[in-house]
């Protein structure tokens, strides 16, 4: 027998948890929270910007007519969100019921 097999009906045991360490990074990550902040902005400004452009030239977003019809399709999988929580709301109180 080499050192890498285990004779039959026997099962290899890992290292406790502790010695291990663990499984996520501890601590903040400034990457991410920077990560973070910048989608936030971008997303928060987005509006504020489409909503400038339109004051100053009402005619200037007409060239992207297309990306608006991109965007209403893209809003009805975001309607049925409200419609699918009721069901998942009645199976996570079930399941906690069970356990």
């Amino acid at each position: 027998m080499t050192a890498h097999q285990f004779p039959a009906g026997t099962r290899r045991r890992s290292a406790p948890a502790e010695a291990r360490g663990p499984a996520v990074a501890s601590g903040p990550r400034p990457e991410a929270l920077l990560a973070l902040l910048a989608v936030v902005v971008l997303l928060m400004a987005a509006p504020a910007l489409v909503a400038r452009i339109s004051l100053l030239d009402p005619h200037a977003l007409d060239a992207v007519q297309g990306l608006a019809q991109v965007s209403a399709l893209l809003s009805y999988p975001a309607h049925a969100g409200p419609i699918l929580a009721v069901p998942l709301v009645t199976l996570v109180a079930h399941a906690e019921e069970d356990q």
